[in-house]
């Protein structure tokens, strides 16, 4: 009965589809995200009158998000 479990459970020959569609689907989530905290910074520079400063500390604050999220990942 172990034995059964054992090759069903872990049959190394479908693995690397599986693996693969696992691999595009975090792929596409994570571009979801990104895409959205692009188009969400995008409508707050469209929405708000902000200085200069204000833009360029948006800018710093929504790349260091990005590069946190991808890090988040690896």
């Amino acid at each position: 009965m172990f034995q059964y479990y054992l090759i069903h459970y872990f049959n190394f020959k479908n693995a690397g589809g599986f693996m693969l569609v696992s691999l595009l689907c975090l792929i596409a989530v994570l571009a979801i995200v990104i895409l959205a905290a692009k188009l969400k910074k995008h409508y707050k520079l469209n929405t708000q009158d902000l200085t200069p400063k204000l833009i360029r500390k948006l800018n710093h604050i929504h790349k260091v998000k990005e590069i946190s999220l991808i890090e988040s990942f690896l």
